[in-house]
């Protein structure tokens, strides 16, 4: 049976949780997983947003909005989503750009949360 009964801020783990099937072990091989990838993500994502690069910020959002959905942070899943449809009509660079200072401090939020988790189910 899972140990999950916490409550956060910024990441709801009961998807992951379900997942898992009360394998503890499992659900920290996926967050371990996800906060390997995010990094490397979200610096594509940057980069993509400096070149102006609508296919490649689609790209990246797309990734972050799977990884964000798995882990709960319905704030940045929702504006991945945003994200995705400003790049299919190539519109709002500006408003994308404005958006990463965001990302970027409550994904550290999330993240702090995680580790957390983490440490946790790795006791």
């Amino acid at each position: 049976m899972s140990t999950h009964n916490r409550k956060y801020t910024h990441i709801d783990l009961e998807y992951i949780y379900e997942m898992a099937d009360g394998e503890n072990d499992f659900a920290a091989s996926i967050l371990n997983e996800c906060l390997l990838k995010m990094p490397q993500i979200l610096d594509d994502l940057t980069i993509a947003i400096s070149e102006g690069n609508y296919e490649d910020i689609n790209y990246a959002a797309h990734k972050l909005k799977s990884t964000f959905g798995y882990l709960g942070v319905g704030e940045l899943t929702m504006l991945m989503i945003e994200i995705e449809q400003a790049c299919r009509i190539k519109h709002g660079l500006p408003w994308i750009a404005a958006s990463l200072e965001k990302i970027t401090t409550v994904y550290e939020l999330a993240k702090t949360e995680l580790d957390e988790e983490l440490k946790i189910l790795q006791q």
